[in-house]
């Protein structure tokens, strides 16, 4: 993702993660950290210029927003489905977890 990118999910209100869903971009305009949800230790997701990002572009990515429990149409089984537009991702254990 661009910083571009980063910073509209975010102001969108999407959980943004790098490298793994341990550290979550959080704040907001350009006040953005990457911040590690175990220690609480934050970063800037830029360095003073605004602009050279500390992580690789394609590192960062939009986490899940599970939807509701459903049925699925054939077999019955329970499933939860990702409400991010454009991604495909079903859970079928329940624990929102991948």
């Amino acid at each position: 993702m661009t910083l571009e990118e980063i910073k509209a999910a975010v102001e969108e209100g999407h959980k943004v993660y790098w490298v793994g869903d341990d550290y979550e971009v959080v704040g907001s305009g350009d006040n953005l950290l990457i911040n590690c949800l175990h220690n609480n230790y934050a970063i800037g997701l830029t360095w003073q210029d605004g602009v050279t990002m500390n992580g690789k572009p394609e590192d960062f990515f939009i986490g899940h927003v599970w939807g509701p429990f459903e049925n699925a149409r054939f077999t019955g089984e329970p499933h939860r489905r990702c409400q991010v537009p454009g991604c495909r991702a079903i859970t079928l254990d329940g624990d929102d977890e991948e």
